[in-house]
């Protein structure tokens, strides 16, 4: 039957994901437990099942490469140091044969700020800082971050418009509704 057809064509479409999210899941839990034998597992995990799907885009959770410094309510120099080397390190060592989006910690002179970028054919492209930042238990976002420009550009990544709201900016739909506007 039709319906027989179309939940055996969803099941084909969701096995890859529900294995890429599982993937993302632990690779996010081996940073916060600082488990870099893990990470490293879970990573070439990630990089394989990319590979085996031909995967064109990569979507990784914000700032992926450092455990969730912004639950601190203090901002504290050494750790904000050591997030922006992870990060570093990780843009460095990116082995993807795919297009990535993500974000990551950058200072720009005296501003802190959580910049989305893509990668693609081995090349870093920012794309824009997060303007919207949340000041909340286990979210100090305001304390660690400086606002970024209100700045909802889209960018151009294989020929298809992207816009990008980097997590909490989700909760402003005005932003989605101009992505919109823009054919992205």
């Amino acid at each position: 039957s039709l319906g027989q057809m179309i939940a055996n064509i969803a099941h084909q479409w969701k096995q890859p994901l529900t294995e890429l999210n599982l993937a993302l899941f632990n690779l996010k839990k081996s940073f916060d437990l600082k488990n870099d034998k893990e990470f490293k597992k879970f990573w070439d995990k990630l990089v394989e099942h990319v590979e085996d799907e031909k995967s064109e885009l990569v979507v990784l959770p914000e700032m992926p490469a450092y455990q969730w410094f912004p639950k601190l309510p203090n901002f504290e120099e050494s750790i904000w140091q050591q997030a922006i080397k992870a990060h570093n390190d990780f843009i460095e060592n990116l082995k993807l044969s795919t297009t990535v989006i993500s974000t990551r910690p950058i200072q720009k002179g005296r501003y802190r700020l959580n910049q989305a970028f893509f990668w693609e054919n081995e090349r870093y492209h920012p794309i824009r800082t997060k303007y919207y930042l949340p000041e909340e238990e286990g979210f100090y976002e305001a304390t660690w971050f400086h606002r970024g420009e209100k700045d909802f550009s889209v960018v151009r990544i294989n020929h298809i418009l992207v816009g990008v709201l980097i997590c909490s900016e989700l909760m402003f739909n005005a932003w989605a509704r101009l992505y919109g506007r823009q054919k992205a």
